[in-house]
This record gives structure tokens, C-alpha cells and sequence, in this order.
């Protein structure tokens, strides 16, 4: 084999190899943004979800005073606090109220999370 022949091959043999690499790395850059965004989502969801319980809690604890709807905004969060008596018997010994507090995403309008519960009407 000639010594041109055996240079041109090795040529090859590189560019090959770095196309290979250059492959990898994308795949890679994918996975790691793929990731991140999950994190992010994650997170947010996270903070939804204390966001909820915590209105939840202090929608108990404004008995009387509540309005049947309430809404707001907890800087990227929007939370919205519905009241209704809850579905049954209305002439049941034990008066229910259902309070469902929802969290949304305010730019995109998505809803991240959901919590209801049950409560006694003193």
C-alpha cells in the first residue's frame, strides 16, 4: 500500500470518529435539556402543591367569612378557592361544605394541581 493510500484511510478513519462524537454530544445536549426541564416541572408542581395545602388551611381556618369564590396570585402561581355545599342530604344531621382549592400556571393557564376536602358549616 502506498504511503498516500494509508494517509487518506487514517483521513477517514477521523472523520468517522468525530462524527460519531458529534452524534453522541447531541444526543447528550437532549438528554440534559430533557432533564432540566423535567426538574423545573418538578419543582414547580412541588410549589403548586404547597401552594394548595397551605390555602386549604387558611380557607378552614376563615370559617364564616370566606366568600364562595376567591382567586389570586402567588407570583408565577394562580390559585382559585371554590366553597359549595357538599352533594347529599341537605337535611343531614351533619351540614358539609366542600372547599376545593385549584393551582395554575398564570402565564400558560395549565392547572398543576387540585386538592378538595370535606368540612363542617358551624
Amino acid at each position: 500500500m502506498s504511503r498516500r493510500a494509508q494517509t487518506g484511510f487514517s483521513l477517514l478513519e477521523c472523520l468517522v470518529a468525530l462524527t460519531v462524537i458529534a452524534t453522541m454530544a447531541a444526543i447528550m445536549m437532549q438528554v440534559i435539556a430533557s432533564n432540566a426541564r423535567a426538574t423545573r416541572d418538578l419543582a414547580e408542581k412541588r410549589m403548586a402543591i404547597l401552594l394548595a395545602h397551605s390555602l386549604l388551611a387558611q380557607s378552614v381556618m376563615l370559617r364564616g367569612t370566606a366568600r364562595a369564590r376567591d382567586e389570586g396570585r402567588f407570583g408565577v402561581l394562580a390559585w382559585r378557592i371554590d366553597r359549595r355545599a357538599a352533594p347529599g342530604d341537605a337535611a343531614a344531621a351533619v351540614p358539609l361544605e366542600e372547599v376545593e382549592v385549584s393551582v395554575a400556571d398564570h402565564h400558560s393557564g395549565r392547572w398543576l394541581t387540585r386538592v378538595n376536602t370535606l368540612r363542617l358549616v358551624r
